[in-house]
């Protein structure tokens, strides 16, 4: 048995740490936005040219990303380990197993390396015309990214998809008139993403006018986006519910 602190210092963390989990957490000691933290997953990243330990704490379904400086991860990892029994520990001489009772005693087993230290750039992201970590409002509301942004993991498919539709919107701008609003009907529109986001690329990010109708069978979909078009001010976008082929414009 060994004091956490004194075999932390024995180590080169900050040149020699290519990976750590955190696991085995105690109940309501670390949490993130009122949820317990179950894991803490840490690596070495880029970010600007500089070397910091990025640290993944999943709590709940979320997970939430905090950057620590290289000098501060003994630190943290004190700081964790108060809330957590098991701590693995990947470095460039040796992996450890080490298990920590509440009073920050360890109990260590060492195996030899099984990771190579890798330092990944962080910046290497998709340019998307959303971005993540920027929050837009209907995508914050529709549950797609957080307050301050950050899109959750499960919904990142849905994120690509909407980016994905705006690039090929961007593409068409060009060509669209300037002079007058732009008259779009979106059929079946569902729980409308993309409705939503074609209003906000088009009038909060290009400055254009619209008048954009979505479209759909179900009464309580068109409800809801109703609704959510008035909480979020959206001039000029509405929702009608009714068929396609029976659709006349106004």
């Amino acid at each position: 048995m060994i004091a956490l602190a004194v075999f932390l210092d024995s180590l080169d963390l900050a040149t020699g740490l290519a990976q750590a989990l955190i696991t085995g957490s105690r109940k309501g000691l670390v949490a993130r936005g009122g949820e317990m933290c179950s894991r803490i997953r840490i690596k070495p990243i880029v970010i600007k040219d500089e070397t910091v330990f990025q640290a993944e704490l999943q709590c709940g379904q979320k997970a939430y990303h905090e950057q620590i400086p290289v000098t501060g991860i003994r630190d943290s990892l004190l700081e964790w380990m108060t809330g957590f029994k098991q701590l693995s520990l990947f470095t460039d001489s040796a992996d450890y197993q080490v298990l920590v009772n509440r009073k920050l005693e360890a109990t260590v087993v060492k195996r030899p390396p099984t990771k190579a230290r890798v330092v990944a750039a962080h910046d290497r992201r998709k340019a998307y015309l959303l971005e993540d970590g920027v929050p837009v409002p209907f995508l914050v509301n529709l549950g797609v990214m957080d307050a301050e942004g950050r899109v959750f993991r499960k919904k990142y498919d849905k994120f690509r998809q909407v980016n994905k539709y705006l690039e090929f919107i961007d593409h068409a701008v060009a060509h669209l008139p300037k002079d007058r609003p732009l008259r779009i009907a979106d059929f079946g529109c569902g729980k409308a993403y993309l409705s939503f986001a074609l209003h906000h690329y088009l009038t909060s990010v290009l400055g254009l006018q619209v008048d954009i109708v979505g479209l759909d069978l179900k009464t309580d979909v068109i409800q809801t986006c109703s609704i959510l078009a008035g909480e979020l001010a959206c001039k000029g976008l509405h929702f009608m519910q009714g068929d396609i082929a029976d659709y006349r414009p106004s």
